[in-house]
């Protein structure tokens, strides 16, 4: 019983899906394997990365 629960998380967790292209797969899977993180853990740095970028650099 105790095995089949869900761990208790402070953050609601929402599974999405996109589509990449296989060029974009590769370089997300290159940056998961020099960097040692996640999947995930690429993508939120990527996020954390651009939101920090200036507005006009975002567009490019």
């Amino acid at each position: 019983m105790e095995a089949s629960r869900r761990p208790v998380s402070g953050s609601q967790i929402t599974r999405v899906n996109f589509s990449l292209t296989e060029n974009d797969i590769d370089h997300f899977d290159r940056l998961t394997l020099e960097s040692g993180a996640s999947r995930v853990a690429v993508l939120r740095a990527s996020l954390d990365a651009l939101s920090r970028l200036d507005e006009d650099m975002r567009g490019r």
